[in-house]
């Protein structure tokens, strides 16, 4: 089940990422793609939630294996509606017109973009791996007041895994 969550991570994440830039570069192509492939995400998200409740139901899990599975069961919620922000930001990508009075803010959503693709692909790699040190030091970093005006003056480091 860890490896199909981290699978929908990762296929997030990149959506997230590639939204990103093509809404600054004007790249319709990959943004179509994103929109063209978000029922995978669904898809994803809805054998996530019948294995988990499979599981519960069939192998009754206590303890740590419990706590895992239910922790998916919620994150994969998540995830979906990370992939549809990225599909929206691609429709959004698709429908304006490059106009050099909104480069800056273009500019600000593909560093922001980038950003969350990096902390979702480091919070997947520090759940999988169990390192519960990394995954409270990215929440800190999160909510952190001042994140979004460093984000925007360039992409900090999350961790190093």
């Amino acid at each position: 089940m860890d490896a199909q969550f981290t699978e929908m991570g990762v296929t997030v994440a990149a959506a997230i990422g590639t939204a990103g830039k093509s809404m600054v570069r004007g790249d319709t192509r990959s943004a179509e793609e994103i929109v063209a492939h978000d029922h995978r995400i669904n898809e994803q998200e809805m054998k996530l939630e019948q294995k988990a409740l499979e599981i519960i139901a069939l192998h009754q899990p206590i303890t740590n294996d419990l706590r895992d599975v239910v922790t998916i069961l919620k994150a994969v919620s998540d995830l979906e509606h990370a992939g549809d922000h990225a599909r929206d930001i691609a429709l959004a990508s698709i429908q304006h017109k490059q106009e050099p009075a909104l480069q800056p803010i273009l500019t600000s959503i593909e560093k922001f973009s980038m950003f969350i693709e990096k902390l979702m692909r480091d919070m997947l790699s520090a759940y999988v791996k169990k390192k519960i040190g990394v995954l409270l030091k990215i929440t800190a970093h999160i909510w952190q007041p001042s994140l979004v005006s460093k984000t925007s003056k360039s992409t900090p480091p999350v961790s190093t895994l």
